[in-house]
């Protein structure tokens, strides 16, 4: 919900500081949030009100990047190629997302057979191992116990996975914010060519024309 009320902000900023300062400045945000995300799961005095404003803080960070990623990527090409920017766009979305997707199942796995391994007297064998991993991994906790595994370090260990994923997360927020500070397409003006010249008029082109005229006379 949370990622709903920025956008309005982030396209005021985006005209008066450029995409430079705002897709930056929301990927920081958002590896804020995840970090602190990462100190409420490692703390034993954690509570829903401190994980709800850490999550809330991580959506204001993602409502503050979409909307300048989508607008610099329309308006960077002609008023023609709008429609193949935007598609290209979201291809890249959701490539990204199935491959982190993949990535995060990979590290909360991998974090949790580790944290198993380590815990339990006698180490289980590999196929057993995986299958108490994939039971913790899924939140059958409970289930755990017929294969030795108590629910309390099975909750542990789900923690300890979680952790290094929203870790991962925070990091590679901070790694594009990093990037998008530093790359030329961010540090070019916000300017498409063709007739779309102004800010005025960049802004209303990059929201689907829906308030910029369709044509010039």
């Amino acid at each position: 919900m949370t990622a709903d009320v920025p956008p309005p902000l982030a396209e005021r900023l985006l005209l008066h500081r450029g995409p430079k300062f705002v897709i930056p400045l929301g990927l920081l945000i958002i590896s804020v949030g995840f970090m602190l995300l990462v100190l409420v799961i490692s703390s034993e005095y954690a509570s829903w009100v401190i994980l709800l404003l850490d999550c809330a803080l991580a959506g204001i960070g993602l409502g503050l990047t979409n909307t300048p990623v989508t607008n610099t990527a329309t308006t960077a090409v002609p008023p023609k190629r709008s429609g193949m920017a935007s598609g290209m766009d979201m291809s890249a979305r959701m490539i990204s997302l199935s491959i982190n997707v993949a990535l995060m199942g990979l590290i909360l796995s991998s974090s949790v057979s580790g944290y198993v391994l380590e815990a339990l007297p006698k180490a289980p064998s590999d196929a057993m191992l995986g299958i108490i991993s994939d039971l913790i991994s899924a939140g059958n906790l409970a289930i755990t116990e017929n294969h030795g595994v108590s629910v309390a370090l099975a909750q542990e260990a789900l923690a300890h996975g979680i952790g290094r994923v929203t870790l991962y997360g925070a990091m590679s927020a901070m790694i594009l914010a990093l990037a998008s500070q530093s790359s030329e397409i961010a540090a070019r003006p916000l300017k498409a060519s063709g007739p779309v010249q102004s800010p005025a008029d960049t802004l209303s082109f990059a929201r689907g024309w829906s308030q910029a005229p369709h044509g010039r006379h």
